[in-house]
Formats: structure tokens, sequence, C-alpha cells
């Protein structure tokens, strides 16, 4: 589960795993990377594409490091349009990430896309009013659950 807020809608990047958070929760793009078959994760990185004028080719080096069918869950925290650049675009659309948010100051993206994936895969969420969210699997806070359900269905 992602969550994204620009700094007028929350100021936060949660990026929730089996209901822990272990985004980095700094400005700009927190990405985590997690094996593709067991879940577990791999690596976390914090790209301040708002300040840092390399900051979207170093996200471009860190993704081309992870090796293709590895998923990685990332969101925005604050603002991180000033200084996204082609390069930090490259690196988003290489996980599946079609939105780019260059020209949408303190916008909120959220996003779970797949290494080595196309432009348009990545389930993934944006906006400027309020929070951006997406999730794949059980859209947990907390590592303990009281109850979870998948479907109800009442029948007269």
């Amino acid at each position: 589960l992602v969550r994204s807020a620009g700094q007028e809608s929350g100021d936060f990047a949660h990026i929730f795993v089996n209901g822990v958070d272990v985004s980095p929760n700094l400005r700009g793009y927190n990405l985590v990377a997690l094996d593709g078959e067991t879940g577990a994760v791999v690596a976390t990185a914090s790209f301040d594409t708002c300040a840092d004028p390399s900051a979207g080719e170093s996200m471009l080096d860190w993704v081309s490091g992870l090796s293709r069918g590895t998923i990685v869950a990332g969101g925005v925290r604050d603002e991180a349009s000033m200084r996204l650049d082609d390069s930090g675009i490259a690196a988003l659309q290489g996980l599946g990430a079609e939105f780019d948010l260059r020209s949408h100051f303190r916008w909120c993206h959220a996003f779970i896309g797949v290494v080595g994936e196309r432009p348009g895969t990545a389930i993934e969420s944006f906006g400027a009013v309020r929070p951006a969210e997406a999730s794949a699997g059980p859209r947990v806070t907390s590592p303990v659950v009281a109850a979870a359900l998948d479907r109800v269905e009442i029948v007269w």
C-alpha cells in the first residue's frame, strides 16, 4: 500500500509492506524495491527531485541496478516536480509508471510497478487536492490485523 501527499495535502510518503511502513518518507520520490517472488524488501531509497539537480540521474542509476521483475513501490512526499528531469521520468517509466509530474507543483504520485515493464502498466494514482493511493493486495497499515474480508455476500 502506497500513500502519497504533497505538502498541502498531508506531506507524507508511506509505503506499507505487510503492514509495516518501510518508506524513507523524505521530500521527493521515495522508492522501495521488493523481490518479485518473495515480496521481501531488497532496497529503499529517496530522491529529492525538488531541490537536487542530480536526483533524476541518481534515480535512473538506482532503478537500472535492479533486476528485471523486481517490484518497486513509490510515493512522493512534499514536492518532487521542480528538478524532475528526463532521467527521472525514464526511471519511472522503466517501472511501468506513466504519469509525468513535471509542471505539477506539490502534487501527489503513488505507484506500484515492475522493473522492465512498459509505461502504463503500473498501478498508479496522482492528484493535487487529496492524497494519492496505490495498492496491491490487502490495504493494511499495521502488522497486526484483527480481521480481513475479501468478499461479503448477502443472500436473502
